[in-house]
Parts: structure tokens; C-alpha cells; sequence
């Protein structure tokens, strides 16, 4: 094989190498966002747990705050009930007494169903913090992670990139001008080999007297199909 043959598919391997660094560089804040996003998902959740403990304690105290005003209603209620004298008066006030002894359970069975509610919040709180403190820690230690990761991209751009000059200047100018016209029109890797008389970038089937001339000439082809540079591997 050539020695700038050699080249070009050197300059070739560095391209696609700078290829995928640059998408990895590209897809790093994006990754990065998407796990910001948990982190404060799992932040919100986790002061949910404290709101919603502190709403049920607020709670119970609004019950119980009710609660006593029922009772008190309800005591004044039954002193009413021993000054009246009219019987009609007598049974709607002792309807009124019901209404409020059922309000006054009703309020007691909230009360209670509630603070079952708190005293489960309190046992399991703990736990479940842990729990989501663990996957927040995570999630920033990969943020951490590919925050060094993106770093350590700059300089390995900085040395491939270096690297790709100097094999430029190795590869003849013609030759060169039509392997950067074709990575941009076609993309990914140009220059590749022939196998089974076949183009390995199109999967186009070639004709037979072109796949033996490069085999004899040891020289770069094009494929028909697609345009790419085609060889024949030793």
C-alpha cells in the first residue's frame, strides 16, 4: 500500500475520532440537563414529604380547633334545652344536639384518621429521605462525572486535531481536496475496502474487471454507486 494511500486512511481514522468527540461534546449538556432535572425532581419530592407531614399536623389542628367549638356549641345547645318549655321548641333544639354530637364524632374520627396518617408519615419520612438523598447523590456524582468528562474532551480535540494537520500535509493535494469534498457530501468513512466484490460503504455490488484492476494496481478506486474511495485489502 502507498505511503499516502496509508495516510489517507489514517487521516481517515482521525476524522472519525474527531467525528465522535465532537457528538459526545454535544450530547454531554444534554445529559447533563436530563439528570439536573431529576436532581430537582427528586429535591421536590423530597420537600413534599416535609409539606405534607407539616399540612397533616395543621390539620389536626384545625380538627381540633373545630372539634371544641362543636363542643362548646353543643353545651350551649343543651343549656338552652333546659329553659324552653314549648315542646315544639324542645324537639328542634334536641335535633340541634343530635346534628352536633354527629358533627362532633365525625369530627373525632377525621381527627383520628388523620393522625394515624401523621404517625405513618413519621415512620416511614426517614427512610424514604434516605432513600431520595441517595439517588440525588448519584445523580450529581454523574453529573460530576461528565462535567470531567467534557473537560477531558477539550484537550483530546486539541491532540487528535493536531494530529490530523500533520497527516494532511501527507496526503497529495488532489487526493486530498476530493476526500474533504467527500465527507461532506457523504459523511463517515470515504475510503473503504472491497469484500466479496462488494463496496463495503453502499453495499453496491461491483463489477468484477474493477474489483481485479485494484487488486493488481494496489491504487484507490471509486465506487460507481456511491462515490466513495474503494481498495482492496492486502
Amino acid at each position: 500500500m502507498k505511503r499516502e494511500f496509508q495516510s489517507l486512511l489514517e487521516l481517515q481514522e482521525l476524522d472519525l475520532e474527531l467525528d465522535r468527540l465532537q457528538r459526545r461534546k454535544q450530547e454531554i449538556p444534554r445529559e447533563v440537563q436530563r439528570l439536573k432535572e431529576k436532581v430537582e425532581a427528586l429535591q421536590k419530592e423530597k420537600a413534599q414529604l416535609v409539606e405534607t407531614l407539616r399540612e397533616r399536623q395543621l390539620l389536626i389542628r384545625k380538627l381540633e380547633k373545630e372539634t371544641l367549638a362543636a363542643e362548646e356549641l353543643l353545651q350551649k345547645h343543651q343549656t338552652d334545652l333546659l329553659k324552653l318549655k314549648d315542646n315544639k321548641e324542645y324537639q328542634a333544639k334536641l335535633h340541634e344536639i343530635d346534628l352536633q354530637k354527629q358533627r362532633i364524632r365525625e369530627l373525632e374520627d377525621r381527627t383520628l384518621e388523620v393522625m394515624e396518617e401523621v404517625e405513618l408519615l413519621e415512620q416511614e419520612m426517614p427512610e424514604k429521605q434516605r432513600d431520595l438523598e441517595q439517588k440525588i447523590r448519584t445523580l450529581v456524582e454523574e453529573m460530576e462525572a461528565l462535567e470531567q468528562e467534557l473537560q477531558g474532551l477539550g484537550d483530546r480535540l486539541m491532540e487528535v486535531t493536531s494530529r490530523r494537520e500533520a497527516y494532511r500535509t501527507r496526503v497529495p493535494a488532489p487526493l486530498l481536496k476530493q476526500y474533504e469534498r467527500l465527507r461532506q457530501t457523504v459523511g463517515g468513512r470515504v475510503v473503504v475496502p472491497v469484500r466479496n466484490h462488494t463496496c463495503t460503504g453502499c453495499n453496491a455490488e461491483l463489477p468484477v474487471q474493477v474489483v481485479i484492476n485494484l487488486k493488481v494496481s494496489q491504487e484507490l478506486g471509486h465506487c460507481e454507486n456511491c462515490g466513495r474511495f474503494i481498495y482492496v485489502e492486502d
